[in-house]
């Protein structure tokens, strides 16, 4: 089995990143950019095998829908270069079956909320 690095990377709005656009990508959902109103929404729907969304202890229940889930990472900061979200991505082995490899990711996305933070992955 081969190791995996998760590499983390911050998306910034000066750089031209939204959260719908990213969590669009991540979930293959259609979202719309609150800052612009541009619709943001990926190509490939066959390609996701899973998504959910991950809420800190306390979090707002209605980030379960994804639009306000980016919203709310939009409002939180009104900088024009403000760095509204993390995107990590998590190498999983092909040797490990389809459910091991959701359970890891799952497990994954429960030790970020317990950390505090709130995650959508997919």
């Amino acid at each position: 089995m081969d190791s995996c690095n998760i590499s983390l990377t911050p998306k910034s709005r000066g750089k031209g990143k939204c959260a719908a656009g990213e969590l669009s990508y991540i979930t293959r959902s259609k979202l719309v950019d609150i800052t612009t109103g541009l619709a943001c929404s990926s190509r490939e729907k066959e390609d996701l095998v899973w998504a959910s969304v991950f809420l800190a202890e306390g979090a707002n229940e209605d980030w379960r829908d994804l639009q306000l889930f980016a919203d709310a990472m939009e409002l939180a900061s009104s900088r024009k270069d403000a760095r509204i979200c993390k995107s990590f991505i998590l190498p999983l082995p092909n040797e490990l079956s389809r459910e091991s490899q959701i359970a890891i990711s799952e497990e994954y996305g429960e030790h970020l909320a317990k950390q505090g933070l709130c995650a959508a992955t997919g």
